[in-house]
């Protein structure tokens, strides 16, 4: 079962990646890309795909404009990975089900129309540097995990009251969506963006 967990982030610290055209980055990207757990290790042929998305990211400053769906796939391993080896991140939740959170963030938003984009892009993802979701609801959730969404501070200013108000309207509420305003809260006093990561 697939789980998420909310990281208070630095988002650029992942986004100097992009059109960095500094082959030292792109060596040591490769080289953390190699040195995973045997039982995550890539396939040599997918490592080729990765070295080619790793080259354009970092060379041409290319996302996932142009990309096929396997390629786009790959291109969120390849910044989770990213992600993982190189952006300092702090833990604002405990570990909840995908399932349990989606359907907190479901009824926030059915509350608040506000939180809109905050509950989307949480339970779907959220392309890095776009606004298009990684994961959509008819698509089976295997195919695409893990995967990431964010939002960036000024994106979350003004979400706090929205998301108190979308909570005190509900009645009960599960203790992911209660989790929700102290990750949000914590995110803005330290100047920090708020990323979702489900696999």
């Amino acid at each position: 079962m697939a789980v998420t967990v909310i990281y208070a982030v630095e988002l650029a610290e992942l986004e100097r990646w992009i059109g960095a055209r500094d082959p030292r980055m792109l060596r040591e990207a490769r080289e953390a890309l190699r040195e995973g757990d045997e039982e995550e290790e890539w396939e040599p042929e997918e490592l080729r795909v990765l070295d080619r998305l790793l080259a354009r990211m970092v060379n041409e400053g290319k996302l996932y404009e142009g990309l096929e769906p396997t390629e786009r796939y790959y291109l969120t391993q390849l910044l989770i990975d990213l992600f993982d080896e190189f952006v300092d991140s702090e833990a604002v939740t405990d570990e909840v089900l995908h399932p349990t959170l989606v359907s907190a963030l479901d009824a926030l938003r059915d509350r608040e129309s506000a939180l809109e984009p905050f509950c989307r892009y949480f339970a779907q993802g959220r392309t890095l540097g776009g606004g298009e979701v990684l994961w959509r609801r008819d698509q089976d959730l295997d195919d695409v995990l893990p995967f990431f969404g964010y939002l960036r501070r000024a994106e979350m200013e003004g979400l706090l009251p929205a998301l108190e108000r979308g909570l005190q309207r509900g009645g009960r509420t599960t203790q992911a969506a209660r989790a929700l305003p102290t990750a949000v809260r914590l995110a803005l006093e330290t100047e920090r963006d708020l990323l979702s990561f489900t696999g």
